[in-house]
Formats: structure tokens, C-alpha cells, sequence
């Protein structure tokens, strides 16, 4: 995530869903303004840092306003009830919508999701393959994809689309296979 960003300091960065993420704090210590978001309460403090606490879909940034979007294993949560917020099923295509109107022209989503056979694991997650990720990023045009597989939930490493669309992660405590992609 971090090798995708190529902005210049202080560039503005949303990252969606960073109540346990440490991102938000690296990205303000590299002197990016970031904003960070979630249903659960953010720890860290840094000048370059702002924190608001609630739901993404009811938020109140204006249009146009972030040059960066990072969503680092959320947008596959919503909708699902899993933190609170009204379950949908295509709540995490409401969250892509939300994520193109407040990114500027020509600013990037950087984001992780699962990634093998799809399906939706009842109130935890879903898994994207490349049809229904190709049907999530619907408006925005891919830069990049990298792909990982996680082997017995201790080490991630880099893999081909092939092989991490063949991961099942529905059937496991634990995700086997990731798409990381810039658009």
C-alpha cells in the first residue's frame, strides 16, 4: 500500500476503516495529511493526523476533496453488520460510489480485499474473484493489481491472480488469498 503512494508531501489521504491499522500514523509521519475513519475509536496522535469516528456511508467531506483513498481490509465488511452499521448487500458497492466522489480527478483508491472463490461469509467478509472485483471498481480504471496468498495465517506472500483465485477463504478462520489494487 505504501509503494502505491507517489504524491507529493502534503497531499491529502483518507484511510477508510483504521481502527487497527497503523497506516494513518506512517502516512502522517511521511507528511501526507490524512484523515482517518472508522466505527471504533483511532489511538494514535500526530499533527499531520485527524480522526473522525463513525460510518463511512454517512459522512459529511465534501466532493472532490482527497487525492488518495486507502481501504486496507474494510470495504469487504460493509454492509455485512458486522461493526453496527445497516447491513446491504451491496454495501461495499455504496462505499466504491462514496470513495469516487470524494477522491479529486485523477486521485487514486489504493485498497485490499480478499480474493479467490467469491462468496460472502455471513457477518464477517467477502471474497472478491475477478469478475465481482471487476464489478466493485465499476467507474474507476485499474492501475495495478497484486495478488498474495497467505500460507496457514502466518506469512503472506506475493502470488499470481491464478493462483490466489483459487484460495477459499469461506471455508477457514482465516483469509488465504488477497488483491491489493491501485485505481
Amino acid at each position: 500500500v505504501i509503494q502505491a503512494l507517489d504524491l507529493p508531501t502534503g497531499s491529502k489521504i483518507l484511510e477508510v476503516g483504521s481502527a487497527t491499522s497503523k497506516l494513518a500514523l506512517e502516512f502522517a509521519s511521511m507528511g501526507y495529511k490524512i484523515t482517518a475513519m472508522d466505527f471504533q475509536d483511532y489511538f494514535f496522535l500526530h499533527p499531520n493526523l485527524e480522526f473522525v469516528k463513525g460510518d463511512f456511508l454517512n459522512n459529511s467531506f465534501s466532493d472532490n476533496c482527497f487525492d488518495v483513498v486507502v481501504a486496507v481490509s474494510s470495504i469487504e465488511h460493509y454492509g455485512l453488520g458486522l461493526y453496527g452499521e445497516s447491513e446491504s448487500d451491496d454495501g461495499d458497492k455504496q462505499v466504491i460510489k462514496e470513495i469516487h466522489r470524494v477522491l479529486k480527478a485523477g486521485g487514486k483508491l489504493v485498497f485490499t480485499a480478499p480474493f479467490g472463490r467469491s462468496g460472502t461469509r455471513p457477518k464477517k467478509y467477502r471474497v472478491y474473484d475477478a469478475k465481482t472485483l471487476r464489478e466493485l471498481l465499476e467507474g474507476f480504471t485499474v492501475l495495478k493489481k497484486s495478488f498474495f496468498v497467505n500460507t496457514a495465517d502466518s506469512h503472506w506472500l506475493p502470488a499470481t491472480e491464478e493462483a490466489a483465485s483459487k484460495t477459499y477463504s469461506l471455508a477457514t478462520d482465516f483469509i488465504q488469498g488477497v488483491a491489493c489494487v491501485v485505481a
